[in-house]
């Protein structure tokens, strides 16, 4: 059943899903899922996001996977078409595949949370991921944490997420993010 969904469905995100299971059931149906997600990453009418996922999901499938991941990772990346949630899942799934790329999701995380007209959750996300890495500019990340904490628009839930992640940041910030989440229950 699930090798049929992965090979017959028309939605490119329900193929994907078929595909994951089929390798949850082990090794004699990866090659079904390595196929299927092959296929998704090809088809040009699969979204930009669902490509980001199969090319993590690939690179997880088999070691043997990972720079044909890595690569795909950097044309979904370099799509013009790509949004900052693209940009953040295909910095999330490189970090995931190969931590020796660190600068380069560095730059596209940089990139989404740059990005003023995206989600502010995803410009968290980005900033978030971005501060995680360490090795990358700290300051930019922080600098967007602390633009969205003090945006009066931010809603509560992203606020209290915010100010949590900015005060992991140190005890310079901690006090920053109290006087926020104070404004907030107030």
């Amino acid at each position: 059943m699930l090798t049929e969904l992965a090979n017959s469905s028309s939605d490119p995100d329900h193929r994907f899903v078929a595909a994951r299971g089929l390798a949850l059931f082990g090794p004699a149906l990866h090659s079904d899922a390595l196929n299927t997600v092959r296929a998704l990453l090809a088809d040009p009418a699969t979204p930009l996001s669902t490509r980001c996922d199969a090319a993590g999901f690939l690179g997880g499938l088999t070691p043997d996977s990972n720079d044909e991941a890595v690569q795909i990772l950097r044309e979904l990346a370099a799509d013009p078409q790509a949004r900052a949630d693209d940009l953040l899942k295909a910095a999330h799934n490189l970090l995931t595949i190969s931590r020796d790329s660190d600068a380069e999701a560095a730059t596209w995380l940089i990139t989404a949370l740059n990005d003023v007209t995206a989600v502010s959750w995803t410009r968290a996300e980005a900033a978030d991921q971005l501060i995680q890495l360490q090795a990358a500019d700290l300051h930019a990340g922080i600098n967007v944490l602390r633009t969205i904490l003090n945006d009066a628009g931010t809603e509560e839930e992203l606020r209290i997420w915010v100010a949590r992640r900015l005060a992991k940041c140190g005890s310079q910030y901690r006090e920053e993010a109290l006087a926020a989440l104070t404004r907030t229950s107030g």
